[in-house]
């Protein structure tokens, strides 16, 4: 390059310390294009201090974002679970039932938002493990999600994602959810690890009894009106076929469901006359 710092700097409107770097940065690039064979390259005109100031002023609400950012954390589930050849169609079932499960329990549960989104995500990831095996599924997809960063997770929000999916089809230890010590003292919000867990045992009841409404992956309970009524949860279905399956599933799932919220789920198959 024969262009001189100095140069640099009154071309670009740059300080010292970027026209430095601007050169070796280029290389970069360039043989990035040469690798990919892109024809163009876009980079944002901002700062990790940027991101930071951002962050910080969402968080005290002093500013409100119009872009989503939970939907790129859902889409970046949704490509990590067909990575591991989920089933697509079963996956949005039960998003589904899971969000309308959540939302019919809102006055019980005492979660917030973003612990649907969390909920959200462990419905896209529970079925991961079986891509690398059958019979010791949940833990080898506890072991994906915590050796996989999600963008705009925390390391904590990945653990509870983690431990839902170990749940699903694991009898629930209360002792022997694993957290980080020093995770959750930092970074939980001020939840002590006893409230995480129960959190935790929260979201797998919601997980567990929204995939036992799709036991046969033929998404026969789509449509399904979800309401609580009289001290339970009542789910009720026009479906005419056979749902043997899901109401045996149902029933094993309802009683930890009930364990945790009080509330007993109650599964009704509309008849017609």
């Amino acid at each position: 390059c024969r262009m001189s710092q100095d140069e640099m700097q009154d071309l670009f409107g740059i300080n010292a310390e970027y026209a430095e770097l601007l050169l070796p940065s280029a290389v970069i690039y360039k043989r990035i294009m040469e690798i990919t064979g892109a024809e163009q390259f876009w980079l944002p005109g901002i700062r990790l201090c940027d991101g930071i100031a951002a962050e910080y002023a969402e968080q005290t609400r002093q500013v409100k974002f119009k872009h989503n950012f939970e939907n790129d954390i859902l889409a970046a589930s949704r490509n990590m679970a067909k990575r591991y050849k989920c089933h697509a169609s079963h996956n949005q079932i039960l998003d589904t039932f899971s969000v309308d499960i959540f939302d019919a329990m809102r006055r019980f549960h005492g979660m917030s938002p973003r612990d649907k989104l969390l909920l959200r995500i462990a419905v896209y990831l529970h079925a991961c493990g079986k891509f690398i095996s059958i019979r010791n599924s949940n833990e080898c997809a506890y072991n994906i999600i915590m050796s996989t960063e999600i963008i705009g997770l925390s390391h904590l929000e990945r653990e509870i994602i983690a431990n839902v999916v170990r749940y699903n089809i694991r009898d629930f230890d209360y002792n022997r959810v694993q957290l980080e010590a020093q995770v959750y003292k930092h970074a939980s919000g001020g939840l002590t690890a006893n409230e995480i867990t129960i959190k935790i045992a929260k979201l797998t009841a919601i997980l567990r009894l929204a995939n036992s409404m799709d036991r046969t992956h033929k998404q026969k309970l789509s449509g399904c009106k979800i309401a609580v009524r009289d001290g339970e949860l009542v789910i009720t279905t026009d479906y005419q076929g056979d749902i043997s399956m899901e109401k045996r599933s149902f029933v094993q799932k309802a009683d930890f469901f009930e364990e945790i919220f009080g509330i007993r789920p109650v599964l009704k198959q509309k008849r017609r006359v």
